[in-house]
């Protein structure tokens, strides 16, 4: 059975981002438009207390098997202080978790504070809860290539039309630097490579 409960582990953090983004992009196709704020920030709250509940259900089943095994009951109160379970369980299920949510806290807030305060010139409306989600999804640190994703797919994409002015020697209008379509792109792609990441000595540093 214990096999079982390291393969929920490691395989329902890629599953809920697949399937939330196969969501997001089919509501995309067929509305041709981003879900409005108010869905979002439903969507971003409903994947933060999945996280926590997460995070819950893997420590009561790490106890449940530890339990089950007599090597292991040892690591167990009353031979082992709670402290122990606590650490270990916090180090292995909550940390990750709870940096994920306070970092696309920090964003979701920050990037709503710079809208209110230049009546949205830096971001569309949906923006700030798909950066949020996207955090969630990609979850803490790989969330750090997230963004890097973002802003190289933004600028070679505003390069690419740049360039594609020029060589027609055509005016080139005024166009708005905009990073909403790239959030959805970004996470997907951060999500394929996790395995990768989780190998990169640079994104593992910000690991405990």
């Amino acid at each position: 059975m214990y096999w079982l409960g390291s393969f929920l582990f490691w395989i329902y953090r890629p599953a809920i981002g697949f399937i939330t983004l196969a969501g997001l992009f089919i509501y995309l196709f067929l509305k041709k438009r981003y879900p409005p704020a108010f869905l979002l920030r439903k969507i971003f709250f409903s994947l933060v207390i999945f996280l926590l509940f997460s995070a819950l259900f893997f420590s009561f089943l790490n106890a449940y098997y530890w339990n089950k095994k007599p090597i292991t009951q040892k690591l167990l109160p009353p031979f082992t202080p709670i402290s122990y379970v606590i650490r270990y369980s916090f180090q292995y299920y909550w940390w990750e978790v709870l940096m994920t949510i306070l970092v696309s806290g920090i964003v979701l807030y920050a990037m709503r504070t710079l809208n209110k305060k230049f009546h949205y010139i830096f971001f569309y409306q949906e923006e700030p809860y798909l950066a949020a989600i996207g955090i969630l999804l990609t979850g803490w640190p790989n969330c750090l290539f997230f963004f890097f994703a973002v802003i190289c797919l933004a600028l070679i994409l505003h390069l690419v039309i740049l360039i594609k002015h020029l060589l027609s020697h055509r005016k080139l209008n005024y166009f708005r630097l905009s990073f909403l379509n790239f959030w959805l792109p970004a996470a997907l792609l951060t999500i394929i490579i996790s395995g990768i990441l989780s190998k990169w000595n640079l994104v593992n540093q910000f690991r405990i």
